[in-house]
């Protein structure tokens, strides 16, 4: 395995690029490529998730994909630093491409939580000028080949846990209509959004099941690829939901929802590449 942390500055602030690369071997096809799961870990903008981080990364390793876990930058560093980021995050993957045998057409932005909400900001705003021109990159280079995104936040209006992140990435800008317009991700659903899965459970309390449906919706009206998973035991904050992430309390276990980096897993291979008919 490359395992190896890259630390790179965008946005004014450092942030950090752990890598979970699978080496090739001669005895297993040696120019093998494989495609890319870049996790955001959540925290509600406030701190990144060990939980959702490296646990993560490695299940994938299991499932045959590279992986790698971005710890982005949190509350003092405001919106959109995170976002460019998560911009320079994929490009600077996409030029290593070749040294570390990454599908460049085959990378996958996973997300949980707050950072379900940052996978969603590239999937919505990649192609912006005002994005790429923030960060200096083409298009072309932080384009998301899709998104995973668990129990995510989407919808920036309403409840307790939507207004803390939105203080959070916002700061004093958290009470600005036009901020929050800009934040709230099923108003910037396209035709160049990228493909999606998501997942919620039923019994979450922290972020309401109806802001996931709404953004399927969403998905639906613009004509997006996506699939839809809504697990009915299964709370907010699971990461795997197996006991390798459970919280120090015992909680976050749930037979039901496990599955579902194997049902993601399916999806992405089953994902056609960005352009193809």
């Amino acid at each position: 395995m490359i395992h190896t942390t890259l630390s790179f500055e965008m946005g004014g602030c450092t942030a950090a690029l752990t890598t979970y690369f699978l080496e090739n071997s001669p005895e297993m096809d040696p120019a093998r490529t494989r495609p890319l799961v870049l996790i955001c870990p959540g925290g509600g903008y406030r701190y990144t998730s060990d939980r959702e981080a490296e646990p993560v990364a490695l299940r994938f390793n299991s499932l045959g994909f590279h992986a790698a876990v971005l710890r982005y930058s949190v509350a003092p560093a405001r919106f959109p630093t995170q976002l460019y980021q998560l911009a320079g995050a994929m490009a600077l993957l996409r030029g290593r491409a070749a040294e570390f045998f990454l599908d460049p057409d085959r990378f996958f932005v996973l997300g949980f939580s707050a950072g379900g909400h940052l996978a969603a900001s590239l999937g919505a705003y990649w192609s912006s000028d005002w994005l790429t021109h923030g960060c200096g990159l083409g298009a072309a280079q932080c384009r998301p080949s899709g998104l995973i995104l668990c129990y995510p936040l989407l919808i920036c209006q309403g409840g307790a846990r939507e207004q803390l992140c939105n203080a959070a990435l916002l700061g004093s800008g958290a009470a600005d209509p036009g901020q929050i317009a800009r934040i709230s991700l099923e108003r910037h659903v396209g035709p160049d959004f990228p493909p999606c899965f998501l997942w919620q459970g039923a019994l979450d309390e922290d972020i309401p099941l109806q802001n996931t449906l709404r953004f399927a919706l969403a998905l639906e009206a613009a004509g997006r690829p996506f699939a839809l998973r809504i697990y009915q035991t299964a709370a907010h904050g699971l990461a795997l939901a197996t006991e390798e992430t459970r919280e120090a309390d015992g909680s976050g276990v749930c037979a039901e929802a496990r599955r579902w980096p194997q049902e993601a897993a399916e999806w992405m291979r089953l994902s056609r590449p960005w352009g193809a008919p």
